[in-house]
């Protein structure tokens, strides 16, 4: 099974490939408003690198968000279009579960984890998982929270690993607040997870996480779209 990878959920760009379980080739660049310009020379490339042509392909596996509107129009598009031109499958799969399964398969001890994604201003997509046998397994859904709900969100899950592209905002966020010592454990989970890539969401476990998703029809497959009620009570898909 020889399955394409494409995520462009997020700020990211990135194009995988993974034959037989093992990720062959990868490219992925941190390029806001640059996936479209990025993301079919990233496919040449990785097709090129695997020593394979893209009739061999199997199915492409596509991330679906929440993430940037544009950027999961585009990277949906492309998958679309391959899929489309060679007969093969698309695999759509949750960006947070992506993040999930990276945050447990680099942290043995990691348990629990909250996934931050970066939403409107001063609002984030969130969601929590816990470890599992086969794949990250939900504890809340999908969330919106503002900077000030996030934090007490966060707070009274202070065993998480906290993950996703979300943090480097929602930090520079925080540390403007004068009253949080400098030992925060908030602080100090997202510092580290910053060190371990651990906000950046790639192509490649995407692939890897696509086995335990079903293939959809073409016609069928629409952004994750998440947005706050008016009324700021809840969410709804769109």
């Amino acid at each position: 099974m020889t399955t394409l990878g494409i995520d462009s959920a997020t700020q990211t760009c990135s194009v995988a490939i993974l034959r037989d379980g093992a990720l062959i080739a990868e490219r992925y660049e941190r390029a806001p408003q640059r996936h479209a310009e990025l993301l079919l020379s990233f496919v040449d490339e990785v097709i090129a690198e695997a020593g394979i042509l893209s009739k061999n392909l199997d199915a492409v596996a596509v991330s679906i968000g929440p993430g940037s509107f544009t950027g999961l129009r585009i990277g949906l598009s492309v998958a679309k279009g391959i899929a489309t031109g060679i007969d093969i499958p698309i695999i759509p799969v949750p960006s947070m579960d992506t993040i999930a399964y990276k945050v447990f398969s680099q942290d043995e001890h990691a348990t629990e984890t909250s996934i931050l994604i970066p939403a409107r201003r001063n609002e984030y997509y969130y969601g929590r998982y816990r470890r599992a046998p086969e794949k990250p397994e939900t504890i809340t859904g999908i969330q919106v929270h503002t900077t000030k709900e996030l934090s007490v969100v966060l707070e009274n899950n202070q065993r998480d690993t906290i993950a996703g592209e979300g943090i480097e905002r929602f930090l520079e966020e925080i540390k403007q607040d004068n009253t949080r010592a400098e030992t925060d454990p908030v602080l100090e989970k997202i510092t580290l997870s910053l060190k371990k890539d651990l906000h950046i969401i790639t192509a490649g476990y995407t692939c890897l996480l696509s086995g335990h998703y079903r293939k959809a029809e073409l016609s069928s497959i629409e952004p994750l779209y998440i947005k706050r009620f008016e009324s700021g009570s809840g969410i709804k898909n769109r």
